[in-house]
Parts: C-alpha cells; sequence; structure tokens
C-alpha cells in the first residue's frame, strides 16, 4: 500500500512536500494534480507503490548499516532505494530539512536492497536508479552545445546546464508546462525576451496592457498567448522553431544566464567571486526568481523566497551547488 496524507487546514502542496523530502512537482505527479489547489480531507499518496520501486531483500537486515550520498541523490530517491519513508528516513539522521552534502553518510535501518547496491538492477517499470540519472546528466553535458557561461570553464558550464535541464524537463526539449514554459531550460517570455529570441519592444508593448500577469506568467492563457503569436518574436524564430531545436535552446540558456551574472548586485558578486558553488547556487536561484531575488540570497542565505510552485529558491539553489563540481569533473573524463 502507498503512504498517504490527508490535506489538513492551512496546508499547502509545498509544506507536504517537503515534510515528506518531496519536490512540489513530485507531488502532483503521484497525484495527478494539475494545480497546486487542496481541499481540506483530500487524501494525497505521498510514497510511490513499493510494488514499483526496487524492491529490499528480505531476509537481508541492516539496522545500523549506511548509504553514502552520490551526486545527483535526494531524500526521497534515496528513501525509495531503501524501501522506507523519508519521514524515517530523516527520522534516523537526526535531519532538519532535506539538504544532502556529498559524501554525507546516513543511517538505513532497515532491509538492504541487495548485497551488493551498485550491481541491483531495478524492475523496468521503475523509475530510473541514481547511477542512471548521473549518466544521463553526464552525457548532456557531453551533447551541450551552447557555448561558456561568464565565471565558468566550459565542463562546468557543460554541468550547470545539465543540472538545470535535468530539474526543469527531464532533458526534455520539446515540453511545455502549464503556464507556457518552453523546453529543456523552461523559459517564459520574460527569459525569451533576455536571450534575444522574442523582441523586448513588443514584450515592452504588452506588459503595458497585462502587467505582472504576462511579466511573471501568472496570468498562462495571456503568457501562452504571447508566446505562441509568431509576430513576437525576434525574424526568424517562433514557439515551434524554439521547441524544435534544442541547439538554439542552449545557446539561449548561455545568453540569458550570462545576463544575469551581469545583473548581479556588486554585493552579490564579491560574495560569488572565486567560489563555483556560490556561482551556480546565484546562477539557479535567479533562473527560478531573477537576478534581484537571487543576489539578496547570495548575499543573506537566510533569506529566501519561493515560485508559483512554492520551489524555495535557496534549495533550487544548493541543487546546483552540491553537484557541479562533481559534474564537472565525470564530464571532462568521458569527452
Amino acid at each position: 500500500m502507498a503512504s498517504t496524507h490527508k490535506v489538513a487546514k492551512g496546508e499547502t502542496l509545498f509544506g507536504i512536500a517537503k515534510k515528506y523530502g518531496l519536490s512540489v512537482d513530485e507531488l502532483k505527479a503521484l497525484n495527478g494534480l494539475k494545480d497546486n489547489n487542496l481541499k481540506i480531507g483530500q487524501t494525497l499518496i505521498v510514497q510511490k507503490n513499493p510494488a514499483s520501486s526496487p524492491k529490499p531483500t528480505a531476509n537481508n537486515p541492516i539496522s545500523g548499516s549506511t548509504h553514502t550520498v552520490q551526486a545527483g541523490e535526494t531524500l526521497f530517491s534515496i528513501a525509495r532505494k531503501y524501501g522506507i519513508t523519508v519521514a524515517l528516513l530523516k527520522t534516523l539522521n537526526a535531519l532538519k530539512n532535506n539538504v544532502l552534502k556529498l559524501g554525507q553518510i546516513l543511517k538505513i535501518n532497515r532491509t538492504s536492497p541487495n548485497t551488493n547496491a551498485t550491481s541491483y538492477t531495478p524492475p523496468s517499470s521503475s523509475p530510473a536508479p541514481t547511477d542512471s540519472i548521473s549518466q544521463q546528466k553526464i552525457q548532456f553535458g557531453i551533447n551541450f552545445t551552447g557555448g561558456i557561461i561568464t565565471g565558468m570553464s566550459d565542463n562546468e558550464t557543460r554541468a550547470y546546464a545539465a543540472n538545470v535541464a535535468y530539474t526543469e524537463s527531464r532533458f526534455r526539449h520539446q515540453i511545455e508546462n502549464d503556464y507556457g514554459y518552453l523546453g529543456l531550460y523552461q523559459f517564459g517570455a520574460a527569459a525569451l525576451v533576455e536571450a534575444g529570441l522574442i523582441q523586448r519592444s513588443r514584450y515592452q508593448a504588452a506588459v503595458q496592457i497585462h502587467g505582472s500577469k504576462l511579466a511573471n506568467g501568472a496570468n498562462a492563457s495571456i503568457h501562452k498567448a504571447f508566446i505562441a503569436d509568431s509576430s513576437n518574436w525576434a525574424a526568424g524564430h517562433s514557439k515551434q522553431h524554439f521547441l524544435n531545436n534544442p541547439h538554439i535552446q542552449h545557446q539561449a540558456f548561455v545568453a540569458y544566464t550570462n545576463n544575469n551574472i551581469q545583473y548581479a548586485t556588486p554585493a552579490a558578486k564579491r560574495a560569488m567571486q572565486g567560489n563555483l558553488a556560490k556561482i551556480a547556487a546565484y546562477m539557479k536561484m535567479a533562473h527560478l526568481l531573477g537576478p534581484s531575488r537571487a543576489s539578496e540570497g547570495t548575499v543573506n542565505p537566510n533569506f529566501d523566497a519561493s515560485d508559483k510552485n512554492q520551489t524555495s529558491m535557496q534549495q533550487y539553489g544548493l541543487g546546483a551547488a552540491n553537484e557541479i563540481r562533481t559534474l564537472a569533473q565525470q564530464i571532462a573524463q568521458r569527452r
């Protein structure tokens, strides 16, 4: 049986997802939710049915055994691997939040999936295991054709792009979300303007009419209609052309990211100087909520904000900060 949670008064998808170590997108996918609306008393699935996950070996108790955190792993993926809940995993390790560090050792007080975890093969219906995700990120980085981000090496740029593309789209270049955000990096109208693909004058004129409904993508129908109108795009570009061309998406990602670096406040630039993890965290926070709030969050790690899906800016940034160096090295070794 899958574990469930009954919605209480005042609860949000973000709060429930955080409680069980899930992302909002994972929680929505588990429950087939198309929006963030909840009803009091609604029952939500908060852990996948063990039948669809790697099954632990019944007679291999490992009380006191441990797991070493690898690049790209989350509490959710580790808990699923060992057939336990995220809540139990956090309790066993006295974790107050969902942040993990590479090399961190976690107690796993349940049965092991196999005496040799590296050779364990899950059923074909299961989600890809962590090592497979890592390989996908490495291959994506190798194939990346967007150029180099200011302040990063070639391989660091590839690693950062892979991290963002996995988070945003699971490497699907033709995807469009419910609000009209497009492609590998989930670009909205504002980002497409910064990347030079949508005409700034057309965008500014539309913002004068629609305000934040367009500028922040707050109104899905307005945002989607603006992007769908080919006359708003720069010459030779359109929504479909963008979705059909990963190379253009890569180039747009680098152009947009380089602009966000330029827009960082002087204090944020000082905080990032020579610190790859902070640079990656800033860029990913800016990708989510723009350079102003990303700058504030870089200077003051206690400052946080969230997007319309209740994604924490700081947690989002940490995802890149924790992975980029190791992933860049792995990409360099394979090229």
